[in-house]
């Protein structure tokens, strides 16, 4: 695999929180886009970032700008991770994600 060639499928979600009749919030899938996309190494600096605000970044991806549509999850091999960040770079826009739990 060439550096910088993408390598990972993924799924951009649109979530809605829906409250059933006992008053539980469940998730309802509003929208969702399949993609491939680049996905890269967390640098050391934002991962400490990330940390210092609650929320542990654990994954990097980037994907051309004119796809995202701001979508606020990331679906990866069946776990769902939230966008905590998100960075225009030229082109591209980099998606920095943490892993939710269920």
């Amino acid at each position: 695999m060439f550096p910088n060639s993408p390598n990972r499928s993924i799924s951009l979600l649109k979530i809605s929180f829906v409250k059933d009749e006992i008053g539980s919030r469940t998730k309802v899938i509003t929208s969702q886009k399949d993609l491939i996309v680049i996905e890269f190494s967390v640098t050391s600096q934002i991962y400490k970032e990330g940390m210092s605000e609650d929320n542990k970044i654990s994954r990097a991806i980037k994907l051309l700008s004119f796809l995202y549509s701001g979508q606020k999850y990331v679906l990866i091999k069946e776990e769902l991770y939230k966008i905590e960040r998100t960075y225009q770079s030229c082109a591209f826009i980099e998606l920095y994600l943490s892993k939710q739990d269920e």
